[in-house]
């Protein structure tokens, strides 16, 4: 089982970031995605159980400071 999580102390647009996240997850939760990556934490588990296909689709985020 492959989960999806980010950085938010990493992460520099948040807005930029929910946007691709929504093309990798359809059916994102916008306005929740968007508190998590509001977080003071180091890290925010954003959805569980991904499909390969999601997977693959996200691994390119890592390059751009997301994580997958």
């Amino acid at each position: 089982m492959v989960s999806l999580y980010a950085e938010p102390r990493e992460i520099v647009d948040i807005d930029e970031a929910v946007e691709k996240l929504s093309t990798v997850i359809k059916g994102i939760d916008w306005a929740d995605t968007y508190k998590k990556l509001q977080s003071k934490s180091a890290c925010q588990w954003l959805r569980r159980r991904l499909t390969p296909r999601q997977q693959a689709d996200g691994l390119w985020m890592r390059e751009e400071g997301s994580e997958a």
